[in-house]
């Protein structure tokens, strides 16, 4: 489900084998073209199945992915809020490929050589 994020585990073991992009909400973009690489944070109300030890209590889950060796990269936004609709991830050539389509027909392309959970902690809205 998650080709192309070398530690996917760290996803699978707190969350299991659900889409956890689907529904998400992308809350900040960074693209660095001299690096190629960017950075996708989002927030995901999947149901977490197994909680780190050191979670006590959260409403959503926060999670930043970077990703490394940009080749193409294709973003259509406007300024609304951005929902994962969809959330497609494959190999092609020993390069990986990931679509995010969005609400409001926006849509985030790119083919990269890896990405990497780099982050992923609970957040408490209402405290």
């Amino acid at each position: 489900m998650y080709v192309g994020i070398d530690n996917a585990f760290v996803l699978e073991n707190i969350f299991g084998n659900i889409d956890i992009f689907k529904g998400a909400e992308i809350t900040n973009i960074s693209w660095q073209l001299i690096t190629a690489r960017m950075e996708i944070c989002i927030e995901t109300q999947s149901k977490v199945l197994n909680p780190p030890k050191k979670w006590e209590k959260w409403d959503k889950v926060y999670i930043r992915l970077e990703i490394f060796g940009i080749e193409e990269l294709m973003v259509d936004i406007n300024k609304t809020k951005m929902y994962i609709e969809s959330f497609y991830m494959s190999e092609e050539n020993k390069k990986y490929i990931f679509k995010f389509s969005l609400n409001n027909n926006c849509c985030i392309n790119c083919r990269f050589g890896i990405a990497r959970v780099q982050n992923i902690k609970p957040i408490i809205e209402n405290e």
